[in-house]
Order: structure tokens, then sequence, then C-alpha cells
């Protein structure tokens, strides 16, 4: 997760590395009013949405198909002959006119040449403190801050590193929906689910949406992203969605 904070760090260099920083000055202000101004106009459906609580279904399946990856066990509430293709990063499960889920690494190493370069040619005092500000949140925190960022948490007479935090924020939070506004799952719905087991978040509704996507943590450091996408013939409920969330095994 923390790859794509530092990702999102190059376009802050874009607006800002030809700008230096001072409350007194006007370049402050011209920053100040830009950050403002980018948030209110390019992030307003972003703003818009705000997770909301639910409660898991409890249910049980007869027919089961177990699937491992990652160190995790995924059991599926459906029995089905399937396909795998994988790889360290993502592993596909897919049938033919039947369902496709993609499981992303939560293990990746992230800390990439280039993302180490890309981070370097930040201006120090903007990089000290949004690396002060990465390093203070595991990956569940930041996760959390990102898909609650909105309208509720802005207000323009914040200080201007403040806007650029929500700023990143706001990007990562639309990478989040982008996955489901390229399957047609707009406006987006965002549900907060928690039990002494796991705990996470799911984007989209599987009655109306042809891709949900979850964000889970069996433990607030590792994200396991699962997207969850039915062909139109078949259907898949919101029991089954909870049946795999409630039913994720952490093996080592």
């Amino acid at each position: 997760m923390k790859y794509l904070f530092y990702i999102t760090i190059f376009f802050i260099i874009i607006s800002y590395n030809s700008i230096s920083v001072g409350e007194n000055t006007d370049e402050y202000v011209q920053t100040d009013e830009y950050f403002t101004n980018l948030i209110l106009n390019d992030f307003k459906y972003e703003l818009g949405i705000s997770p909301k609580k639910r409660t898991l279904s409890q249910g049980r399946r007869n027919r089961i198909t177990k699937f491992e990856a990652y160190g995790y066990r995924i059991n599926l509430p459906w029995d089905f002959k399937f396909k795998i293709i994988r790889n360290e990063y993502t592993s596909i499960i897919f049938s033919v006119n039947n369902y496709l889920l993609a499981f992303s690494n939560p293990q990746n190493n992230y800390y990439s040449d280039l993302v180490l370069e890309i981070y370097s040619n930040i201006k120090k005092d903007m990089r000290n403190f949004l690396t002060d500000y990465i390093n203070s949140k595991n990956n569940f925190e930041l996760v959390t801050s990102s898909l609650n960022a909105s309208k509720d948490v802005f207000s323009p007479n914040e200080p201007l590193y403040e806007k650029v935090k929500l700023w990143l924020l706001l990007n990562i939070k639309r990478w989040y929906l982008f996955k489901s506004e390229k399957h047609n799952l707009k406006p987006a719905n965002i549900y907060f689910f928690e039990t002494n087991r796991i705990k996470g978040y799911q984007i989209g509704k599987p009655q109306r949406d042809e891709l949900v996507l979850l964000s889970l943590f069996k433990n607030d450091n590792e994200e396991l992203i699962i997207e969850i996408m039915k062909c139109k013939k078949d259907k898949i409920n919101q029991g089954d969605i909870d049946f795999i969330i409630n039913n994720i095994e952490k093996l080592n």
C-alpha cells in the first residue's frame, strides 16, 4: 500500500517543485490556493463518498473451493473447476463462463530503485513532512485515511501541508475507486466491516455491480486485495462475499 503513496508523490513534484514555501509570501498563497482549487474541483467525486459500516452475515456453504495464495487460504462458496495464472504479485483464478478472482500479494517489496529516485527529487521540507506522515501509519491506517478522505475532513482554512496530505490521500482513494469505475461501478459504495478475526473495506455491491473489491486485513500491516468479477449470467450475493471474508485463513 505504501508503494501507492510514494508513486503518487511524483505528481507533487510537478506542482510543487518550482515553488518555494513560506507562510508569509505570495508564493505560499498561490500554492495554497492551487491545492485548494485542485481538491475542490478535481476530486468532487472522491470527496462525496465515505465508507458506511456494515455487519457481516454468517452462513455455511455445502460446496466450497479452497485456494491458497501468498500465505492465505481462501475458501470460495462455489464448487467449480478453475485455472490459475500466478506470479509473485498477483494470482488469478478463472473459469470459463463463471467467476474471475484476482488476489494481490500483501507481502510485495514495493521499495524499488525507481520509487526511491522519484522520492529523492521532492524538496526536502515536503519530503520530510510526507515521510513522517507515512511512517507514522501502518497499512490499515493509510488505507483508512485514504478511503475516509472526504468533504467532511476538508477545510479551505487548513495549512498548506495538510492540504497536500489530503490531496495525496485523495489520489489513493481514486486508485481504489478507479478499479471499480472501469467496470461501470458508479457511484461507488464503500463499506467498512470488522470482526474479532478480520477487518477491512468492500467497494461495490454484488447484486448490482460487475466487480466487488475487497481490502482485507488479518493484521494492520498486511493488506490482501481481492477482486471478484462475475459473468452476467452468474449471480453473486452479499452472503457469498461475507462467506469469503469470514473464512479467510492466514497460514503462517
